[in-house]
């Protein structure tokens, strides 16, 4: 039997590349998911797609907010076992991005959210076992645009969120996170094929990642291999932290 089998994991950004594979992961190895996005379209494709196995709910949220985060929970009827937030898709940051938006998308989207989740998540947390808390954020090449500075700090900030978390939680919860590169899909494919040569060549795959190659990395940390593990994260980049 899976070790998620009938175990709630929220998951948010779940209506993005990287979150619809973590959730077809998840629905595979039979776990009942509860997935939160600010995307309501994507949202209604998601619950349609699984409606038949009963085992999917979900809320239109932005995670603002204390309030907004305890009223995407409030219709779970079992505690929650594991807590997945994806950070978004990420795209080649371009040279002529300015600080001011990409600070508060980043800031926002990746790292307010990830707090207000597992925040929001930790007194519903099954009292009966080690349950997972894992946070994701942007781990681009440095390019030195004022988008790589905002998602660089994301990563520190998430970082130090994830220690310290695992340190307060521990334990009663294992705490991780993953730093994830850029990752090709639908809507990123244009942005990095007009990138720079030398920012996949700082790659040391020389690709981008696919959705799911992020999502495997999720699913270990949220299974009963990863027993052991808490306060890490790590980086799913293709080695681009050390080209």
């Amino acid at each position: 039997m899976d070790s998620l089998e009938g175990k709630l994991i929220v998951v948010s950004g779940a209506a993005s590349a990287v979150g619809r594979s973590c959730v077809d992961r998840l629905m595979r190895a039979q776990a009942r998911v509860h997935v939160i996005d600010s995307d309501s379209a994507g949202l209604s494709e998601m619950l349609k797609r699984y409606n038949a196995q009963g085992r999917l709910t979900g809320a239109c949220s932005s995670l603002a907010t204390p309030k907004a985060c305890a009223d995407a929970l409030s219709g779970l009827q079992q505690p929650i076992y594991g807590v997945l937030h994806v950070a978004g898709d990420q795209e080649t940051p371009a040279a002529d991005d300015t600080l001011p938006p990409e600070w508060d998308h980043a800031i926002a989207a990746d790292l307010a959210a990830a707090w207000q989740l597992a925040d929001g998540c930790q007194p519903r947390l099954d009292e009966g076992q080690a349950c997972r808390i894992v946070l994701t954020s942007p781990a681009a090449p440095g390019t030195g645009s004022a988008g790589e500075i905002a998602s660089g700090s994301v990563y520190g900030g998430l970082a130090r969120m994830v220690r310290l978390l695992a340190r307060s939680l521990a334990p009663r919860a294992l705490v991780n996170g993953i730093a994830v590169g850029l990752v090709e899909t639908l809507g990123t494919r244009d942005s990095l094929l007009r990138g720079s040569d030398a920012v996949r060549d700082g790659v040391m795959l020389r690709r981008w990642a696919q959705p799911d190659e992020i999502a495997a990395v999720a699913q270990f940390l949220l299974g009963a291999g990863s027993s052991y593990v808490t306060g890490q994260v790590i980086h799913c980049d293709g080695g681009a932290c050390y080209g």
